[in-house]
């Protein structure tokens, strides 16, 4: 093998590397902007809900909302659209605490939020997005309530998935 060969083969290999490691940072990124941005938690009541401003995935405290945060995120692509899930945690001041899944897509450059899955979902520990739908990690006994819901599809070991539509807008 000559030189030139040589050098052209690690040039090939290095190009894929750099290609590599220049595509990755892209979900982590989308993930990071997630988690410093503007959504809206869901009302337990009447009206629209809260808007709630998070920082590295904590909401900052308003007298509506004094907690809130994002527990787990999910970035992939539902068709060709680029799609993150965020599992949100917040309580209103009660004793109690509330959870929901908020789906977000790319729009201009910018995640937009679009849709809230509020079906019991608390002991959701991780999320992802794959096949064109959302795939969520619950305790067995949470996963199992789910069982026989219209759009929510059991997957074993604790993970369900549902389609994008299965969010309300």
């Amino acid at each position: 093998m000559t030189r030139s060969v040589a050098l052209q083969r690690i040039i090939i290999v290095l190009i894929a590397v750099v290609g590599t490691f220049y595509q990755l940072p892209a979900q982590g990124q989308a993930s990071q902007n997630l988690k410093n941005m503007r959504a809206r938690v869901p009302s337990m009541g009447e009206g629209p809900g809260d808007w709630v401003q998070f920082r590295n995935g904590l909401g900052v405290k308003t007298e509506a909302v004094p907690y809130a945060q994002m527990r787990s995120v999910a970035t992939g692509r539902i068709g060709n659209v680029p799609t993150s899930v965020a599992h949100v945690t917040w309580n209103t001041g009660g004793s109690g605490n509330w959870s929901a899944l908020l789906m977000f897509v790319e729009s201009k450059g910018k995640q937009v939020q679009v849709g809230t899955f509020t079906h019991y979902i608390g002991s959701t520990d991780k999320l992802e997005i794959k096949n064109n739908r959302i795939f969520v990690h619950l305790d067995s006994e949470d996963a199992n309530a789910f069982k026989g819901m219209s759009g929510v599809k059991l997957e074993g070991k604790g993970w369900i998935s549902m389609a994008p539509k299965e969010f309300e807008k």
